[in-house]
């Protein structure tokens, strides 16, 4: 239930990060630009916070480009059985690099 605390389980994370933006006509665009699908037995050591067990996941994009722009991650845990459990939407801005 949404008050319960987070777990370690067995089954795949699956992250999807998508590049926002316009188009000619000034509408939001939303692009995928990454994925990544790991098993959870990659990440051996897990967090505990205050929220309870999780995995700490450090992600590398694959298009270098996204530096400045907005982003969005969208998670999601499948099990085994093939339930699967979608975590909220992150928005973020990615900084620019600086030299």
């Amino acid at each position: 239930a949404g008050g319960d605390k987070g777990v370690a389980r067995e089954g795949m994370l699956n992250i999807d990060m998508y590049r926002i933006g316009r188009d000619d006509k000034g509408s939001q665009t939303r692009e995928l630009v990454s994925d990544w699908h790991y098993p959870t037995s990659q990440f051996p050591q897990v967090s505990a916070t205050l929220m309870g067990l999780g995995y700490h996941v450090q992600l590398r994009w694959a298009k270098k480009d996204i530096a400045g722009n907005e982003v969005e991650i969208v998670t999601q845990f499948e099990d085994p059985e093939g339930n699967i459990t979608r975590g909220a939407t992150k928005r973020l801005r990615v900084p620019k690099y600086s030299s």
